[in-house]
């Protein structure tokens, strides 16, 4: 007996699956399971948007908007390179017609998230955006070298796994923000809140006249002001402070933020060897404010350390400094002035002899 029209047919799982599929080896290409069993991968690129890989008689296509990356190419095999937060245009055909589609992000060490699944049409193709974003409150996608697992059933019934080779990139620059409340924070002078991928993790800090230490379990940084010997951290506008860190992924982006109102002081890229270091400025109005120093730990999860801070007028022995200074400059430039007038006037009584002299 057909079920009328105002009844919902639940749609068939794609497999009793509830994690995905582990393999072996670099996702350096795309691997695919057809019953279980490997198969071969058929890969190709449309432009520098869009790439296809095709298993069996499913094709899988994924493209990437110009403002949020390109098809990027790991050992020669097409890699959709992703900013996190965007999205992928996903394009599927030859599923099982009225069946779900399953995308499992894995992150290695038995670790993944799934993304939201897919309905398959009646004509057994699939069509949406797969978005790189997750809940406020879930913990972001991790940046770096990962894979996009597709899982589903073909026309035959039979399970097929589509693994394909992912690089999700750094995000622009955005102040991070506690994931659970959606708050940036806002702290008291001397007070220190550390987030890794957004939520609240334990560290050890340590403070001397020259600034403060922050060590979290695999990542640290110090933070140094231009007035070594006073307590707590205090900035003066136009004045060079300093940041630097280590346990951090190569290549990637560190920023320091001030805020309430968000104001970027600075980015710097990360070394090699996973350190950072470098000199700072800050331009915001005197009082006390939030400094939020961020950058991606080596698993691909940002680490922030968030720090009270207050910024400070110049003090009157920097302002009678810079005083003798100017002083001092305007001195030295009578002089040259003088010498200039001396010489001028020498050059010119030699000139008025010299005129004299061929006169006779």
């Amino acid at each position: 007996m057909a079920p009328s029209a105002g009844v919902k047919v639940p749609l068939t799982p794609s497999s009793a699956r509830f994690a995905p599929e582990i393999f072996a080896g670099e996702r350096s290409a795309a691997q695919a399971l057809v019953g279980g069993k490997p198969v071969a991968v058929t890969s190709s690129v449309e432009g520098s948007q869009k790439a296809t890989f095709e298993v069996g008689s499913v094709t899988l296509g994924l493209g990437v908007a110009a403002d949020e990356g390109a098809i990027g190419s790991n050992l020669g095999a097409p890699t959709p390179d992703v900013k996190r937060g965007g999205s992928v245009a996903l394009d599927m055909t030859g599923l099982r017609p009225e069946t779900s589609l399953r995308v499992f992000f894995p992150f290695g060490n038995g670790s993944f998230a799934e993304l939201p699944s897919f309905s398959v049409g009646e004509d057994g193709s699939v069509s949406g955006d797969l978005s790189l974003d997750t809940p406020g409150s879930q913990r972001p996608l991790p940046i770096g070298a990962f894979s996009l697992q597709f899982v589903g059933q073909d026309e035959d019934d039979n399970e097929i796994v589509v693994d394909v080779p992912i690089e999700v990139r750094q995000p622009d620059p955005a102040p991070e923000v506690n994931r659970f409340s959606g708050d940036r924070p806002a702290l008291s002078v001397n007070e220190l809140v550390a987030f890794n991928g957004g939520a609240p993790e334990n560290m050890v800090s340590e403070a001397s006249a020259d600034g403060v230490s922050i060590t979290g379990a695999d990542w640290q940084m110090a933070v140094g002001d231009g007035d070594p010997g006073t307590e707590g951290l205090n900035f003066t506008p136009g004045e060079a402070n300093t940041v630097a860190g280590e346990g951090f992924m190569p290549g990637t982006r560190v920023d320091i933020w001030l805020f309430s109102t968000p104001t970027l002081a600075g980015s710097l890229e990360v070394n090699d060897e996973g350190e950072f270091s470098s000199e700072f400025v800050v331009d915001v109005a005197t009082g006390n404010h939030t400094l939020q120093i961020q950058g991606v730990g080596a698993d691909g999860f940002i680490r922030a350390a968030n720090l009270g801070v207050t910024v400070v007028e110049p003090t009157t022995e920097a302002m009678n400094g810079a005083e003798q200074t100017t002083s001092s400059g305007m001195t030295w430039l009578w002089w040259v002035i003088g010498l200039l007038l001396v010489t001028g006037a020498g050059a010119g009584a030699l000139l008025w002899l010299s005129r004299r002299t061929q006169g006779r």
